[in-house]
């Protein structure tokens, strides 16, 4: 009897053996026969879709380390911008000068400061106004905040001119009694913020004229006024009320 429970028992266990065999079996066949279904997908593209390409970044891997394409020496330089090949900042003059100016760089065809084909750095003339700050730059087209300074530090008019030939014009003045302090533009429209007496962001559509429209009122200190293309994002800070994080998207 025991002879009989013995046999009975190996049997199952070799029957399980040969089972558990054939299953290893066919799951290594289904996962090959997965490895060789072609989804469309080679590396390359598979780390586009993890990691998108970055624009230029053969340019960004020549740079080494840091180039300084405006040395300070005497002057104060302060508002950088870039787009494509032109890089624009505002400076002052002199260090005994309350002046400021718009100031670009242009890095050439190939985007890249130091080779033969660098324009070098430009001052826009400043005209009538003597103080001139906050420059942006989009497509070629340069804007500024200007004001008639040296020591009047109040914006009231928006400037602007088109690379390569800048030939400065007047945008939009400000109304008797405010001033600009923030600015950015894209396609036709302009993100102003405006001071005193209704302080707020405003947006000035040049092809239609007129004053600008406010779109967000507030007695609290507006900053990082950024604008991309029909899109505006910038800051309020509250003071001491609350820390400065709080992000309006329009």
């Amino acid at each position: 009897m025991e002879k009989r429970v013995l046999l009975f028992a190996a049997i199952i266990l070799l029957a399980m053996f040969f089972m558990n065999l054939r299953y290893q079996g066919s799951a290594v066949e289904e996962v090959s026969s997965k490895e060789t279904i072609d989804v469309g997908l080679t590396s390359g593209s598979l780390q586009q879709l993890i990691a998108p390409p970055i624009p230029n970044a053969e340019n960004l891997l020549k740079c080494t380390s840091a180039v300084n394409i405006a040395p300070l020496g005497s002057v104060l330089q302060i508002s950088v911008n870039i787009d494509g090949r032109y890089v624009v900042w505002s400076e002052r003059p002199s260090w005994g000068s309350l002046a400021m100016n718009i100031v670009y760089y242009d890095l050439g065809a190939d985007s890249i400061y130091g080779t033969g084909d660098d324009g070098g750095k430009v001052t826009i003339p400043p005209g009538s106004y003597q103080y001139n700050g906050n420059p942006k730059i989009h497509n070629n087209q340069i804007m500024w905040l200007a004001g008639a300074g040296p020591g009047n530090t109040q914006y009231t008019m928006v400037r602007s001119c088109s690379l390569p030939l800048c030939t400065p014009t007047d945008i939009l003045p400000t109304n008797p009694g405010s001033w600009f302090s923030d600015l950015d533009f894209g396609n036709n429209l302009i993100a102003l913020r405006i001071n005193i007496p209704n302080a707020g962001i405003y947006l000035y559509d040049q092809s239609i004229g007129g004053s600008p429209n406010v779109i967000f009122m507030s007695s609290f200190n507006l900053y990082n006024l950024q604008m991309d293309g029909n899109y505006i994002v910038f800051m309020r800070s509250e003071f001491l009320v609350n820390p400065p994080n709080v992000v309006y998207y329009y």
